[in-house]
């Protein structure tokens, strides 16, 4: 660790920094990267606005929630991180960082895998749902299906965590990842939009498979029931499985794809509402307004970025409540 790194949490140093850099008084919050600043910073204003200043700790990557980490224990009220949870939230006895992130009152984290598990909330889903259509809503079946999906991976989930909690190095992460992934160039939904089942049935077994192989590794019965319950007191469960996962997977290999196929169904849809409700001249124009509409309106990335809608889930207002705690601190 570098003499800056060593001073950087002195409260000394961060009343010198604020003096010289703002007229209002203000605490540091410390993140993974600079691609998760709006995430925190959404935080901060719905809790505490002008309380913290949010600033990326490093230069990000696979290094950068590790160098938080090792701040943990020179954390305070002025001095605070946000950092996703990965699988920190549901193994919290597979290292000292991992139990430090349940019970460091200073340490900020997602509960969800990450950031972008938030986007593959139903809230968030719903809200980008209803931007797609002009005229007429592409009915789609993807929320349901998500739903299907969460409850197939559930028991693995439960085992893998389980087992990694316990003995990591035999259990990494990347086996358990590789089971619940949908087939390769596979999407939870038809063309149609309707509900995949070569797909949903794919993963079944992918997954049955994986519980096959490894439940014979759980020698504590009464310990994997503990387990079990600690899992539901902290919220998860068959429905919500799914956001417990790699949330850059989900949002990049489920979701993404997904979101493009409703564009394209509803912009057909809509199209076809026009010829069938106008006629001559107008038809073309009324055509005209639906491709600038998906044009302008309907950019996925845009409306991922952009959305808030999952500020009124409950994991969502579980970070806020531990940031109430935090400036709440005498």
């Amino acid at each position: 660790m570098n003499d800056f790194d060593s001073i950087r949490s002195n409260r000394d140093f961060l009343n010198a920094y604020n003096l010289f850099t703002s007229s209002v008084p203000a605490g540091f919050l410390y993140i993974e990267d600079a691609s998760d600043r709006l995430f925190w910073e959404r935080l901060v204003k719905s809790v505490c606005p002008g309380r913290y200043r949010v600033m990326p700790y490093s230069q990000g990557g696979a290094e950068a929630k590790r160098s938080l980490e090792r701040e943990y224990m020179n954390l305070h009220q002025d001095f605070i991180v946000g950092v996703d949870s990965d699988y920190d939230y549901l193994c919290s006895n597979r290292n000292e960082f991992a139990e430090q992130l349940i019970t460091n009152q200073f340490v900020l984290h997602t509960f969800y895998y990450s950031r972008e598990s938030y986007i593959n909330s139903p809230e968030a889903i719903g809200n980008i749902l209803e931007c797609f259509h002009l005229h007429k809503y592409p009915e789609n079946q993807l929320l349901t299906s998500l739903a299907k999906y969460s409850e197939i991976i559930h028991p693995a989930l439960c085992l893998f965590s389980w087992l990694h909690n316990i003995e990591w190095q035999l259990h990494p992460e990347n086996l358990f990842n590789m089971a619940i992934r949908l087939p390769e160039g596979s999407k939870l939904l038809n063309e149609d939009l309707t509900e995949n089942d070569d797909t949903i049935n794919a993963v079944k077994q992918r997954v049955d498979e994986y519980i096959y192989t490894y439940s014979s590794q759980v020698n504590d019965p009464q310990g994997y029931s503990s387990h079990l319950e600690q899992l539901m007191l902290r919220g998860i469960n068959k429905s919500n499985a799914y956001l417990f996962t790699d949330g850059h997977y989900l949002l990049d290999g489920i979701l993404l794809p997904i979101l493009k196929m409703v564009i394209m169904v509803g912009q057909k849809q809509d199209k076809a509402w026009v010829e069938q409700n106008y006629r001559g001249e107008a038809i073309r124009q009324r055509k005209n307004q639906v491709v600038n509409h998906y044009k302008d309106n309907c950019n996925t990335n845009t409306l991922v970025f952009q959305c808030t809608a999952y500020h009124s889930g409950d994991f969502w207002q579980r970070i806020t409540e531990k940031m109430r705690k935090i400036i709440d601190v005498p």
